[in-house]
């Protein structure tokens, strides 16, 4: 009888793995790359306004623009908005607001799923961005002490990974300065950062709109680049998995 229940088990297990790989190997093919496949973009540094003489009337500084995901931020949002807010140069319940999370849908399987993208603040420099990361790390430091000796579950885990590296995050920017002040503003004009959609992704451009930085739009502006990749349980690249990369290319 134990051999005949072991046998019925095996074939059971056999049977599934079947109905899986071959039946539904599509189905579960497209969640997987829905789960590890990413596509970066990288926005290029806008090209310069420069006088006769070669000295620059505008420039574009490297900076950080940092956004949450309210999803990885679950019910510790509040904590995390005291800690921002004063980093972000944010009103603590102004932030606690931005940062709770908001049911905007349910999923394939009819679950509930909250908003995954606000943004933050622009124009961060690195040093700041630098407190923020480290104020976020001692953060979820304190919560998973708070625990005590106990063993975190798989989904303590989980969530506690997701809010350490993806609930506070930053992607490289440039901000458009003008060195020269309001010498020849009318002639230069100004550039404004706007928000576009680019292949059903929300991305933010620096775009001219009046004066020299508008007319010569096309040339200033460059070229934007992407990544195609894999990435890990922790959102980390997978180089050996690259698919493609595209390197931005600046403005003249």
């Amino acid at each position: 009888l134990p051999a005949t229940m072991l046998l019925f088990a095996f074939a059971g297990l056999g049977g599934r793995l079947c109905f899986l790989q071959i039946v539904e190997h599509e189905k579960w093919l497209q969640e997987s790359e829905r789960n590890t496949e990413r596509l970066f973009l990288m926005e290029p540094r806008r090209g310069e306004i420069l006088d006769a003489n070669g000295n620059p009337l505008t420039t574009s500084l490297p900076i950080k623009r940092v956004f949450a995901n309210p999803r990885h931020l679950g019910p510790r949002y509040a904590d995390a908005a005291r800690l921002l807010a004063p980093l972000l140069n944010w009103e603590e319940r102004a932030l606690a607001e931005r940062l709770c999370p908001v049911i905007c849908g349910t999923n394939r399987y009819g679950q509930p799923v909250t908003n995954a993208f606000v943004n933050l603040r622009r124009k961060v420099n690195a040093e700041t961005w630098q407190q923020v990361t480290q104020a976020m790390t001692q953060l979820t430091r304190h919560w998973v002490q708070s625990a005590g000796n106990r063993r975190l579950t798989s989904s303590e885990a989980v969530f506690y990974r997701g809010l350490r590296s993806s609930a506070i995050y930053a992607v490289d920017d440039y901000d458009r300065a003008y060195t020269c002040n309001r010498l020849a503003s009318h002639v230069i004009g100004f550039a404004q950062d706007l928000e576009l959609k680019f292949n059903q992704r929300t991305v933010f451009q620096i775009q001219g709109l009046a004066g020299v930085e508008a007319w010569f739009d096309n040339k200033l502006k460059g070229i934007r680049g992407w990544r195609q990749t894999e990435t890990d349980n922790k959102r980390q690249e997978l180089v050996a998995y690259r698919d493609a990369y595209l390197e931005p290319k600046p403005g003249l």
